[in-house]
């Protein structure tokens, strides 16, 4: 459950929305155990507020069985590794648009 990674209180703030959002597709996922969803949804929650106007993407990649992700900022993706599984590409963007519209 979100409430048991990140502490909430009754009303949640834009960054725990954002977090509850990406907790929510990387279970949807059914690729990631949920040490590796709690590890990215609390620094989604952490790094909300540095989100500007740029274009961002979280990939998700696993090799030699190890889970590995990072930002891609403005589509420029510094450390494609064509050997790594591609477990998910998430626009950030498109997250915080589906937030505004609720």
């Amino acid at each position: 459950r979100y409430e048991e990674i990140i502490d909430t209180k009754d009303i949640y703030e834009e960054n725990n929305i954002f977090s509850l959002f990406i907790y929510n597709k990387l279970i949807n996922l059914g690729s990631l155990n949920i040490s590796e969803i709690k590890e990215i949804t609390i620094l989604a929650n952490r790094g909300y507020e540095k989100i500007d106007n740029r274009d961002y993407e979280l990939i998700i990649k696993r090799k030699y069985g190890v889970c590995y992700y990072y930002i891609v900022v403005d589509n420029i993706d510094m450390f494609n590794d064509d050997s790594s599984i591609n477990l998910a590409k998430i626009n950030i963007n498109k997250v915080i648009e589906e937030i505004k519209r609720l």
